[in-house]
């Protein structure tokens, strides 16, 4: 104890040592880091995203332009079963699958916020590979601009979705009014 009655915790404060519990405060320090670092960071963003684009790339897009979901083995949209009228992400999956496949005015002319997306992904993907490899920290970097301009970025997917949205009740011509 120091003289003024309190204990003196600096070292452990300082280090993160302790000589009683000394490998569970390094094994969680160690994984605390390391869970921060780029490269983890990288590697957390990267798997989704293949998967997602290699799933987009094996599915055939329906010539509807709206259902390639379904080669999922997930239902029909019931969006368009109650309302006989699109939802707003319609067609996504099908202007994915355009866009793994280089059919990029087909993606465009189905769904154009599905393309938004898609590049959206193919730039994390990019960023994630770069910062497994090189640590530089690029998808960081991505959300620190993102969370600068979180109100305009929100906003802007949301009218980016609406839009979308009417171009496909456009497209199909299944108008509520």
């Amino acid at each position: 104890e120091r003289a003024d009655g309190r204990a003196n915790r600096g070292i452990r404060k300082r280090t993160g040592f302790c000589h009683r519990h000394a490998g569970v405060l390094y094994s969680q320090r160690f994984m605390t880091d390391w869970l921060k670092s780029p490269r983890a960071v990288g590697l957390a963003h990267f798997l989704p995203t293949i998967i997602i684009l290699t799933i987009s790339f094996f599915l055939d897009p329906d010539p509807s332009g709206m259902g390639t979901h379904q080669q999922l083995g997930l239902n029909p949209c019931s969006f368009w079963l109650w309302f006989e009228m699109p939802c707003p992400v319609c067609g996504m999956t099908t202007t994915f699958s355009h866009m793994a496949h280089f059919q990029i005015e087909k993606g465009i002319s189905n769904q154009p916020f599905g393309v938004v997306l898609f590049l959206g992904m193919v730039m994390v993907l990019l960023a994630s590979v770069i910062d497994i490899f090189t640590g530089r920290g690029l998808l960081q970097q991505m959300y620190r601009w993102v969370l600068s301009r979180e109100k305009l970025f929100i906003w802007s997917m949301i009218f980016g979705l609406f839009l979308g949205w009417v171009h496909k009740i456009c497209l199909v011509g299944s108008f509520p009014w």
